[in-house]
C-alpha cells in the first residue's frame, strides 16, 4: 500500500472533518453522492473539491459542521440532483 493510501488520503479527508464537514459516504440524504474528500478520496487524489470548498463556507460563517444534503442549493449549483 502506498503512502499516499496510507496516510494523505485520510488525513486530507480528516482535515475536512476540521474544517467542519461531516462524511458524506454516510450521509443518508443523498441519492446521488458528489465527488468529495469526504466521499471518494482516491478518486480526487486527496484534493478538496469546488463543492467541499462551497460546504467549508456555510460551516465557517454558521460556525456548525455541515451535512451536504442539508444544503440542496449548493448541490444544485454543482449539478448534483
Amino acid at each position: 500500500m502506498s503512502m499516499m493510501n496510507m496516510v494523505i488520503l485520510p488525513a486530507a479527508h480528516e482535515f475536512g472533518h476540521i474544517l467542519g464537514l461531516k462524511d458524506v459516504y454516510n450521509d443518508d440524504g443523498l441519492v446521488n453522492k458528489p465527488l468529495s474528500i469526504m466521499n471518494h478520496q482516491a478518486q480526487v487524489k486527496g484534493m478538496a473539491q469546488p463543492i467541499d470548498f462551497a460546504m467549508m463556507m456555510v460551516a465557517w460563517k454558521t460556525g456548525t459542521w455541515v451535512s451536504y444534503s442539508a444544503h440542496p442549493e449548493i448541490l444544485k449549483k454543482f449539478g448534483i440532483s
